[in-house]
């Protein structure tokens, strides 16, 4: 962690310039202001709230949601919501410095003549084309192409996987020999084509190695399993099944012993119509109105401080707008809600 002392001071902030023209001016500042907060807590987690960082860096609250969204990204800083009332812990570990190193070296050891000139890329690529015919790429040739050290974009990126990953097989198998789980050919195919459409698009713009770019996807898959629970998303049962099926039986015999559980099911029904339409504003199928209604009325909802179902529902909401995309649109809510609870 001796790298943080270059980036850290008590007077003033250190701000590297190959990660401000990598990334944004707000991004480094910022990293250097938790670059400090982390040498000064040495290698524990620590919460740093968005009025210190502004009277600190002068960012605004807007420009830091985005500046530390791009660190997380790009892996600089992991961040996670702890204790009662919550606040945002932020970490800087071997992992992230790890990361940071990478970044800077594969911009510095990047030719200047084609650092910014990354239209070079389809010159590479359209040059090896014969009379409008596609060029096909084996491993030695990727290997050995002179734009390996420009970052992907989205055609390029797409060659590289095809050439890489021609059949869905390859990739299930490498999956299965590096992280050892097992691959449906759905999730292969769904996999190879949104690891380009998002992954690279959105959220890899900077990767240069091929390497890299091939650990990358092959997490993805990882994710994919973990989060879409063998592509079998949450359904909206009905709140009986709900019950029985997802809810612990310890808080369900607390309920009936309090004779409780037949209110619930009665205050359920009645909230139905808006439950429903509540759910329906989520992309999260694991988003539903059981899940909802848990929240504003069951212990699930202790994850918030509020104690009107009213106040829950808003605290709920603000918290899902502080999900990672990934998590918002296809993570199970319910086990992250369990993990904050713990917190």
């Amino acid at each position: 962690m001796s790298i943080l002392k270059l980036l850290a001071s008590n007077s003033f902030l250190t701000v590297n310039k190959e990660l401000c023209k990598l990334l944004t001016l707000e991004a480094a500042v910022i990293f250097a202001d938790l670059a400090g907060a982390q040498q000064y807590n040495k290698n524990k987690w620590f919460f740093r709230t968005r009025e210190k960082i502004e009277e600190e860096t002068t960012i605004k609250r807007q420009r830091q949601i985005k500046a530390i969204k791009l660190l997380e990204d790009k892996g600089l800083i992991k961040s996670m919501m702890k204790g009662i009332p919550a606040k945002k812990h932020y970490i800087i570990d071997a992992e992230c410095i790890n990361n940071l190193l990478e970044l800077i070296n594969e911009t510095t050891s990047r030719p200047k003549s084609v650092q910014q000139d990354v239209s070079n890329q389809d010159d590479y690529y359209n040059n090896n084309t014969d009379n409008n015919t596609k060029c096909v790429h084996t491993e030695n040739d990727l290997d050995k192409r002179p734009t390996k050290s420009l970052p992907f974009d989205i055609v390029t990126a797409k060659d590289t996987i095809d050439a890489l990953y021609s059949d869905w097989k390859d990739l299930a198998k490498d999956v299965k020999e590096i992280k050892g789980y097992e691959v449906t050919e759905s999730v292969a195919k769904k996999c190879l084509r949104t690891f380009i459409s998002d992954g690279v698009a959105r959220y890899y713009t900077s990767v240069r190695s091929l390497s890299k770019l091939q650990s990358l996807l092959i997490e993805w898959v990882v994710k994919e399993i973990h989060y879409s629970r063998n592509n079998q998303p949450a359904k909206d049962i009905e709140f009986s099944e709900y019950l029985t099926e997802v809810v612990e039986e310890k808080e369900l015999r607390e309920l009936n012993h309090l004779k409780k559980l037949e209110k619930l099911k009665e205050l359920r029904e009645k909230e139905d119509f808006k439950l429903q339409n509540l759910a329906k504003g989520y992309e999260n199928p694991n988003i539903t109105s059981n899940l909802v209604f848990e929240v504003c009325y069951m212990k699930l909802g202790n994850a918030f401080t509020a104690q009107s179902a009213r106040r829950k529902l808003e605290q709920f909401q603000k918290w899902l707008k502080n999900l990672s995309d990934y998590d918002l649109k296809r993570g199970d809510i319910r086990e992250l809600l369990k993990s904050k609870k713990k917190c």
